[in-house]
Order: C-alpha cells, then structure tokens, then sequence
C-alpha cells in the first residue's frame, strides 16, 4: 500500500512568528526569516524547556550540562534570537538533550534547527570510525529482542567538525512504527565521544513531503520523492518492490522464530553532498535500516524499475534478526546476514541485482540462483590461492551453511535442510545445546575468540542434527582458510579429534 505525503506549500516572511503556541524568533537587526511550514508536528515542544526535555548520557558515558534558553543566532547575514539549549562537557562522551512524543507511525518527518559548536573534540581513539557524528540531531531507539536489548540511532545528520559558527541543519526521518519516538539533540555519538559545547536554536518539526513511502503489514520504507521523479518509478513498481520486501521480512521473522509485532524499515537517503562531509555507509542496519545516496540512486534506477530488490536489503533486514548478540555461535553477522538473505530469496522466489559500478553488466539472481550465487563464491575462493590467503571470504562462508542447507552429492555431503538452520537461529543459544566438546582446539595454535565462535556453530548444528561434529566439518570444504591464524594460507580449517 502506498501513502503520498504530499503536503500544501506554504511560504512565511515575517519578523516574529510562533508555530503551536510554542517557538518564538525575535529578530535583533535586518532579520528575514523564510519558514516552509508543512504540517508541524503535535505536541512538539521547541522551548526545549524541562520536563519535556531532559539530559541523556549513553554507553556509560557522563552526561552533559544543559542550560535551556533564549540564544542569539547570526545565519545568513541575519541576527535573531531564538529558544534554544547550550550542552557542554569536558570529558569525552555520548550525551544528548532528549524528548519523546507521539507521533504518526511510520511517516516521514524534518526537523530542523541551527546549530553552532565551539572547541569540539572527538576522541582520537575513535577518529578512525566512519560516520562520525560530533555533535546533531537523531532518533533514538530501544528495540527488545528476545532477552538482549540493543540500542539503534539513526545517522547523525550533522555537520563536520568545526567551530565556524551557526549552521543550518535538517534531519529527516521516519518515526517509529509505534508513533513514540524519541529525538536527541546530540553532544557525541556513538563510537564518537565527544567534548566540547554545542549549541541547539530554533527547532522545528514537521511532517516531510520530499519523502513518499510505501507500506505493508510488516515493512515499511521512506523514499525520496526526487528519486521516484528522476528514474519514473511508477506506485505500482514501488509498492511491487516494498510487497516483496514485506514478504522477506515475513521469511525472516520465520526463520529465526522472531514472531514478535515489529515493522522493518528502511529509509533512503538523498543528500550526496551531505553523504561525502559525514562519510555515510553504503548501508547499515538498525531500526530503520540507512542506505545512502549511491545505493539509493542505485536501488531506483536498476532494481524497483527491473522487479527486482538489490542485495543489500535482504543483507541489512537479516541483520535485524540477529538472535545470537552473546556470541554463543555468531563469530561474523555479515555471514548469517547473508544466509538469512539467501532464504528470504529461494523461499520466496525473488529477484535479487548487486549494486556495480559496471551498471552495463549487474549481477542478477532468482530463486534457487541466489543460493547459487554462494556456491560460485565458495568455489571461486577455494581455487584462488591468492584470494584465500587474505582469510575467510563473507559470501564464501555463507555458501558453508548453504552447503549444509542444500547438501554437496559430489562429496557425499547429505542436506540438512533449512529446519536445521530454522532450530539453530531461533534456540542455538539455548543451554539445551553446549558446544564445549567434538572439536577441539589446538593449544599451540593463535585461534582468537571467532574461531572458537565458529567451531561452537559446527558443534550446535551437530547436536541438532543427531551427528558427529567431525561430520559437520565435513561440509567445511578443504582448501579453507581462517584469517583469525597469524599466517592463514598455512591453516587450512580442520577438526582436531
């Protein structure tokens, strides 16, 4: 089901105004002030005044000090004084300035604010990590799964680090699939604590009419309208595209035995110049699941327009149903992520496309050839000895558990089946299972906490299936390398009895 977010345009000059009896500009000299006003959210309180707002501190970090008041702000060759908050801190951390409120679920929202940083620091322990978010706006979740619970935030839309003055943000987003949704004002991030002070003024929120999404039972997704203009997408391609998607994520939820009430989302970024600044992912997981510009432009133009989905959103909707953060079996979610994905596919008949910058030659699977896919990876990793050296390969390692699933006549190598793999996601963490015995590790050997992850994973699904783990290993084919040994192309995997 498709829902256009269209809203009327409605263009504001003016000296002082106030939106919900709640936000003031008072112009100090020469102020114009030009306001796009869509439907302003309910309940929005821009005083950013307690109760309604509070401070927040993350990831065991300390808190910022606050201080909520009028702020004057120069942007644009203006000056103006508007509600606004000062955070500051002078240790290294991930606060924030937060509120919560109701919102419609699932709908695209904007909001917007100015913003100015002074003598921010990031962490140099944490220069390294993409993504960096100093200071901005976000949503902030806390999703249940099973017995772990597991914090997601959206992309911190924001601007580098700088100390240049005000500055102009808009962050868009969807709400939650329950309507509670929980927006931070963000001194830090994560992998990304920060001290300094940052200042927050004039905050607006409204409904988003540049995003259309579409909807079904159990997904949702948040497109750029821009996007659907630029490669024709008609309602009907879109709604094709988000049905299959919702019957992936339908796959999912019976896969690992995840039956909960929780809608998948996605949302697609548009801002290339915005993207390059703040060096977004091609894609991450979470709640929503982010795709930048490039795999968004990508996904439009070669994968709704041809019936089709690209990789990556089956790879980042399996993330979500991850049932293993402890580490009892899961060394590597990217590789479980694309045995997840694989399943969605075969069992529900999709037509997958990989995103290539060689767009006259894409990649492009159906059914069954999905799996297949894997195999060609496992294949072609075993008979490179350059490639296998690097160590183990993600799509080449999903194609192991696929060979499980499917079985190999050619070794001898009987199918387990996906009840197999349906048991181990969804109670291989059980204590009804204890991988401490059947392979063993050798003592004189580097094996660092994945490897021994990996053999636990070969030890459950031998415990599920009623054979030997020397048996299980057998589906690991020779010529396998680990990257977890110091010198790997020396290692070929083995079961040690």
């Amino acid at each position: 089901m498709l829902m256009k977010n269209y809203k009327k345009l409605v263009f504001l000059v003016m000296l002082a105004f106030t939106l919900s009896g709640t936000f003031l500009f008072t112009p100090l000299a020469n102020a114009q002030v030009n306001v796009t006003s869509d439907t302003p959210a309910v309940g929005f309180d821009s005083t950013l005044q307690p109760p309604n707002w509070h401070v927040s501190a993350y990831w065991n970090t300390n808190a910022p000090t606050a201080v909520p008041g009028k702020l004057d702000v120069t942007y644009n060759g203006s000056t103006f004084q508007a509600d606004g908050v000062t955070l500051s801190s002078s240790t290294y951390g991930y606060g924030a300035y937060s509120t919560s409120l109701n919102l419609i679920p699932n709908t695209p929202y904007v909001m917007s604010g100015y913003v100015k940083a002074t003598n921010i620091e990031i962490n140099p322990n944490h220069m390294g990590y993409t993504n960096k978010g100093p200071f901005g706006f976000s949503r902030f979740d806390n999703i249940n799964q099973q017995s772990n619970s597991k914090t997601y935030t959206t992309q911190l839309l924001n601007s580098a680090n700088s100390t240049d003055g005000w500055i102009k943000l808009d962050f868009h987003f969807i709400s939650s699939s329950s309507g509670l949704t929980y927006l931070d004002c963000n001194l830090g991030g994560y992998c990304c604590d920060t001290k300094g002070t940052v200042e927050f003024a004039g905050l607006t929120l409204k409904q988003d009419s540049s995003y259309k999404t579409v909807s079904h039972s159990d997904f949702v997704a948040a497109v750029p309208v821009s996007q659907l203009v630029n490669y024709s997408v008609s309602d009907s391609a879109l709604d094709s595209w988000g049905s299959k998607l919702n019957g992936a994520t339908q796959k999912l939820k019976e896969l690992t035995g995840i039956n909960d009430s929780r809608i998948s989302q996605i949302y697609m970024l548009n801002d290339t110049a915005l993207e390059e600044q703040t060096k977004v992912d091609f894609a991450y997981a979470g709640i929503p699941c982010i795709f930048n510009a490039v795999a968004s432009n990508f996904t439009f133009h070669y994968a709704v327009t041809q019936d089709a989905v690209e990789h990556s959103q089956l790879h980042e909707l399996g993330h979500t149903y991850n049932t293993d953060h402890n580490r009892i079996w899961n060394f590597n979610d990217e590789v479980f992520a694309n045995v997840r994905a694989a399943y969605t596919a075969v069992q529900n008949n999709i037509k997958v496309r990989f995103w290539t910058t060689d767009t006259s030659n894409i990649p492009t699977y159906q059914g069954i050839s999905y799996k297949q896919f894997y195999d060609s990876k496992l294949a072609e990793y075993i008979s490179n000895p350059t490639e296998n050296a690097k160590g183990y390969e993600l799509f080449a390692t999903a194609g192991i558990y696929l060979r499980m699933v499917y079985g190999d006549a050619s070794a001898g190598l009987p199918p387990l089946g996906w009840n197999t793999l349906k048991t181990f996601f969804t109670n291989g963490t059980s204590t009804s299972y204890n991988p401490t015995s059947g392979i063993y590790l050798d003592p004189n050997r580097g094996y660092t906490d994945d490897f021994k992850v990996f053999t636990q994973s070969l030890n459950i699904i031998a415990q599920i299936t009623g054979k030997s783990a020397s048996d299980i290993a057998n589906y690991v084919p020779n010529g396998f390398y680990w990257k977890w040994y110091n010198n790997p192309s020396q290692y070929p995997f083995k079961s040690i009895n």
